[in-house]
């Protein structure tokens, strides 16, 4: 659900950051971010590891939401109101903030992200094109290197429908044998050594 519950791993893992990193844990402020709402005993515990086991100078938490509404805030300063939605892995949340701090009651957790998007995009090639079910890794790869957030819907949707260079483009297949990721074929550049990679068209999927 998005909350910390597995202390051994989550070690595992700030270990690997910290010593690979080579800081001076004891003369560093850091900035951490959580869940909306976080619990609070999943607060004081990663507050009794990061001053106790890794001897922080300071620790600052914040959820990712906040601190995009800071950095609005910061930038348009005429604006007292923003609604920021943080989309994650698993479920997103949508927050509405006044003069920068977070509106509780108007808080809603949903509970659709990243995943469920890579699995639509995942149906919708297996179906019209080539079989990905079993890809998620490729589907991924596609999905954060073509998608994109429409500023003007409908607008491009016709261009997709009409074929429009603007919005389709021609993803290239990794083999896992010469490349391990795929990659946007660019317009009018020879691709004869890759000729016979399996190549996805990305129009209206986008």
């Amino acid at each position: 659900k998005g909350y910390l519950i597995n202390w051994t791993t989550q070690r595992t893992i700030w270990d690997q950051i910290f010593n690979s990193s080579k800081i001076n844990t004891s003369d560093t402020h850091l900035i951490v971010t959580e869940p909306p709402l976080n619990f609070k005993s999943i607060q004081e515990a990663w507050d009794e590891a990061l001053f106790e086991e890794y001897n922080f100078k300071s620790v600052f938490r914040s959820s990712p939401s906040s601190l995009t509404a800071f950095h609005y805030k910061q930038t348009h300063k005429d604006n007292l109101c923003c609604l920021v939605i943080d989309a994650g892995h698993a479920f997103s949340h949508v927050i509405p903030y006044v003069n920068g701090k977070p509106v509780e009651k108007g808080m809603k957790r949903i509970s659709i992200g990243g995943k469920h998007l890579g699995n639509l995009l995942k149906e919708q090639i297996s179906y019209r094109q080539l079989n990905l079910l079993e890809e998620t890794y490729v589907c991924n790869l596609i999905k954060e290197d073509v998608c994109f957030v429409s500023t003007s819907f409908k607008e491009e949707m016709e261009l997709a429908r009409k074929r429009d260079p603007s919005v389709l483009c021609e993803y290239v297949l990794p083999d896992f044998v010469n490349t391990h990721r795929g990659y946007v074929k660019l317009p009018n550049v020879d691709d004869s050594d890759v000729s016979l990679m399996k190549r996805v068209m990305c129009n209206v999927l986008r």
